[in-house]
């Protein structure tokens, strides 16, 4: 899985497009190599405010059919880790609030070490680590690079890392910066030659 989803970082001329790119992400790993970020961001909102989980599903509906996407609220880590680490090639965007420490690719600084909300990653497989469970996690939007921290694994390519699992939970989709409203809201997309049947069981 790793392999399939090893997705250089993906350099955007504005900021706040993480939805494209990650999107754009799973498509090449798709093999969709004709995707383009222009045909994306028609259906994206003002980069200053970011995007919205439905423009997720509108990016991945010009490429799919519908019913190889499943996006919604409410997911466990157990169906994260079940739907990821399925023999179908799935592509898996959550929305996380970015609690990461990172700094400037050119020159080294630390870009911010404010709580940003409304940042989507790939989570690419679930492992188990000495007995604790790791999210891998795909960020091919920005142009800085996570250091290393609490219930933080990094390797050896700099938009590729492992989220602890309480780590990670506490992000994702942390509406208050609290872990009060985790709403783990997640998009899967399942490849066009795989079986969709796959995501029927998380649908309801």
């Amino acid at each position: 899985m790793i392999k399939e989803f090893f997705i250089s970082r993906q350099t955007l001329e504005e900021e706040g497009y993480c939805a494209p790119a990650t999107v754009k992400s799973v498509a090449l790993a798709f093999g969709f190599n004709n995707y383009s970020l222009k045909d994306m961001k028609k259906h994206i909102s003002n980069p200053a405010w970011g995007t919205k989980p439905s423009e997720i599903v509108d990016m991945f509906s010009d490429i799919l059919p519908k019913n190889h996407i499943l996006a919604k609220r409410n997911w466990t880590f157990n169906e994260l880790e079940e739907v990821v680490n399925c023999s179908e090639k799935v592509g898996v965007i959550v929305d996380i609030t970015d609690k990461l420490k990172r700094f400037s690719k050119t020159d080294g600084k630390f870009v911010s070490e404010d709580t940003v909300d409304g940042h989507y990653v790939i989570v690419s497989m679930v492992v188990s680590i000495k007995d604790t469970k790791y999210a891998l996690i795909i960020d091919g939007s920005k142009d800085e690079i996570v250091q290393k921290g609490d219930g933080l694994i990094l390797t050896n390519y700099e938009n590729i890392y492992f989220v602890e699992q309480s780590l990670f939970e506490s992000m994702w989709s942390d509406e208050n910066f609290d872990g009060s409203e985790n709403k783990h809201w997640a998009c899967v997309a399942v490849h066009p030659h795989d079986n969709s049947l796959v995501l029927e069981k998380y649908s309801k």
